[in-house]
């Protein structure tokens, strides 16, 4: 497909679209005849008709061998199942070869959203694991926003090139991509801050291709679909003209063998407004503990009463689409914005303070005609408010990915940047009991996030899940202190063996605040990308003798 057919292609998509929606909003039957749109969308529906069946018959969809049903408990899936299996055996071994530990140890990553920073800073640190032999120890990988931009291509190119090449090559091979990618090509700027690069013209043939397909579908087009596709055009540059078509089932098998890490990503639904739960994906499974889990595949696929649709079954979504997903921070609405800086500055909120007038600026404003009414008239300061609190929390469905409810058919499922909520996925490794983690590793890409370990202390005890109580004693200081806090220490008195030991690695001595490292900065130039991932390495490998230590006594006292 040419660059002209595809611009005749996408705006033919627009104009549709357009049409559309303007004729859905009259239902009056009485009117259609003479509604333009009516008559527009009647003249052009057989071709549109015509030009979706092409599609389809270009691009089907393979149909499942057997019935596939939502999965309503949290146990782990037959193909997670043998992964641990495999996995968990050439974990030992490297347990007993390169740490001394005959006994178990279940051990996961954890790595933080941050944007590119994040994804650098997981390059770097996911490096130190991996020349010091803990990463070849470790069962799962999380990641959400930004570190998924690492973690997926590993796990990817991982699975792909296990004969050929090994966790340090890729990674190494990564950053000297990114060297190239995030200096040199096309970027907006304002104001010091930089957007992502633009869509190199290699790959706009393969994005309009992907979106014909959610056209054809009847798949929902968001930003997140041109979003993901210019984060994958350098996150998942080495998969090559594939980087953009890649799927996460298409590496299940690979996986099964147990010869990386499982990777798990983590994004969020909400459940009422500004409540919200976790959803986990994995080239597995895709759900959570209250919609259920599915085959990832089927995500956008429509199901009836716990079991997928005989009928609609539709295209699997790439990992870029969902590498867009994962980093779709600019759903945030205002108001979420807002409790950020409240929990961060302790102020009131914009919508709190809009309305709040006192006697004084009364007075000042000459507590007379329309001015007094509206700042003293009880009535309209409520509704205001109302108002207000409704445009500050309104959340746009443009910038959000969106899927049938596989757990109710009846309603959507908007998923986005797990971020939002707070900023570590611990959420996807102690969600489902059969995972029964050992040690947590954490790497935040922030310079010492209290907040959040405070919202990670709080989700557990919502869930009803045993965390240290350290999480909610930790100050500030102690925090961003260390290169490493261990939180359940297997070397103190008040250690408890029926709970996970967690390490938390903040980034220290870089200002997160501003240019180059700015969460929403996507340009670095090589030197900063060496300054980050050097830094956050180094981080990890100084600490080396300290959690080799508490490895093995946290196997001992967990699997005595």
């Amino acid at each position: 497909m040419n660059n002209g057919k595809v611009i005749i292609l996408w705006s033919f998509l627009l104009f549709n679209q357009t049409v559309k929606t303007v004729d859905e909003a009259d239902k009056d039957q009485s009117k259609r005849f003479f509604n333009t749109s009516y008559i527009l969308n009647s003249i052009i529906s057989s071709p549109i008709l015509l030009l979706k069946q092409a599609i389809k018959y270009q691009y089907p969809v393979c149909k499942p061998d057997g019935a596939v049903k939502v999965q309503k408990t949290t146990d782990l899936c037959p193909q997670e199942k043998l992964f641990l299996k495999n996995r968990l055996h050439k974990v030992q071994t490297v347990l007993k070869d390169e740490f001394g530990i005959d006994k178990p140890l279940r051990l996961a990553f954890c790595c933080s959203g941050g944007g590119n920073r994040a994804m650098i800073g997981s390059l770097g640190f996911l490096t130190g694991a991996v020349k010091s032999k803990i990463f070849d120890a470790c069962l799962y990988v999380a990641g959400l926003s930004g570190s998924t931009w690492t973690i997926a291509p590993l796990t990817y190119l991982g699975a792909r090139c296990c004969e050929n090449k090994n966790a340090l090559d890729i990674l190494t091979d990564m950053k000297n991509s990114l060297d190239i990618s995030l200096s040199k090509d096309a970027y907006f700027c304002a104001q010091g801050i930089y957007s992502p690069p633009l869509l190199p013209l290699s790959l706009t043939d393969n994005f309009f291709i992907d979106v014909s397909k959610r056209f054809a579908y009847d798949q929902p087009l968001t930003l997140i679909n041109i979003f993901g596709s210019l984060v994958s055009s350098y996150s998942l540059k080495l998969l090559g003209h594939n980087c953009l078509d890649a799927t996460w089932s298409s590496i299940a098998q690979s996986l099964q063998s147990g010869h990386m890490p499982l990777p798990l990503c983590a994004s969020i639904f909400e459940t009422s407004p500004r409540h919200y739960d976790w959803f986990e994906m994995s080239p597995f499974q895709a759900g959570s503990e209250i919609l259920g889990y599915i085959p990832v595949q089927y995500l956008g696929s429509d199901f009836c009463k716990g079991e997928l649709s005989s009928s609609n079954h539709r295209p699997e979504y790439p990992i870029s689409f969902y590498l867009g997903m994962y980093g779709s921070a600019f759903a945030a609405t205002v108001q979420d914005i807002n409790e950020e800086q409240i929990k961060l500055r302790g102020s009131h909120t914009f919508a709190e303070n809009l309305f709040e007038v006192n006697s004084d600026e009364l007075e000042l404003r000459g507590n007379k005609g329309i001015m007094n009414f509206l700042y003293s008239n009880q009535f309209v300061q409520n509704y205001m408010k109302d108002l207000t609190q409704q445009v500050l929390a309104d959340r746009k469905p443009i910038t959000y990915a969106q899927f049938p409810n596989f757990s109710n058919e009846n309603s959507s499922l908007g998923l986005f940047d797990a971020g939002i909520d707070f900023n570590i996925p611990v959420p996807t490794l102690i969600d489902r009991p059969e995972r029964d983690l050992d040690l947590i590793i954490i790497y935040d890409s922030n310079q010492g996030d209290l907040q959040t370990i405070r919202e990670i202390a709080a989700y557990g005890k919502r869930k009803g899940l045993a965390l240290p109580d350290a999480f909610c004693t930790i100050t500030y200081d102690q925090l961003s202190g260390h290169d490493m806090t261990v939180f359940n220490d297997p070397r103190t008195e008040s250690y408890n063996k029926n709970i996970a030991t967690y390490l938390y690695f903040p980034t220290r001595d870089i200002d997160v605040t501003v240019a180059p490292y700015i969460t929403f900065n996507f340009k670095y130039l090589p030197e900063e990308i060496e300054f980050l991932a050097d830094k956050t390495e180094q981080a990890f490998l100084s600490q080396i003798q300290e959690i080799k230590q508490i490895m093995q006594l946290v196997s001992c006292e967990r699997h005595a």
